[in-house]
């Protein structure tokens, strides 16, 4: 829970931003919206990836499988979890540090930096996503040539 303190820092600190002429009020809103979009994205990766996670577990689980749909099971879900890894980190609470609202450049600053990094990790996890699908249907091609 933030503490009355930050939570007046934050208020001089968008004083500031409205008072400051160079736009950064806008510019604040606009990192926070493409922070949200990116939670929102992951959030729905984190879905897609717990249904991969069940239809693989079918395969994984099946009586009558060849080893190659074991291997590729176990490969689709290693690509799945760290597909997740990745999507918690993008969703996983950061808060922002009391230094990073001391001044309004340092803020702004710090959501670049935030954004960023979380872009990075979000689409780290969609490129494991689309390769855990894949080794899906191929294991599901697979499974019905045998």
């Amino acid at each position: 829970m933030r503490s009355s303190t930050d939570l007046e820092a934050l208020r001089l600190l968008f004083e500031q931003l409205d008072q400051d002429g160079r736009g950064r009020r806008s510019t604040v809103e606009y990192l926070i919206r493409s922070l949200t979009i990116l939670d929102a994205k992951s959030a729905s990766l984190l879905i897609l990836n717990s249904i991969v996670i069940a239809a693989l577990s079918i395969f994984f689980l099946s009586q009558n499988r060849p080893v190659s749909v074991t291997w590729i099971s176990a490969l689709g879900a290693f690509a799945v979890f760290l597909a997740s890894a990745a999507q918690l980190w993008v969703v996983w609470p950061h808060w922002i540090t009391a230094e990073s609202l001391d001044s309004p450049d340092h803020f702004v600053q710090t959501l670049f930096r935030m954004r960023s990094e979380r872009t990075r990790w979000c689409r780290t996890g969609l490129q494991l996503s689309g390769v855990s699908l894949v080794l899906l249907v191929v294991d599901f091609l697979v499974f019905l040539r045998s």
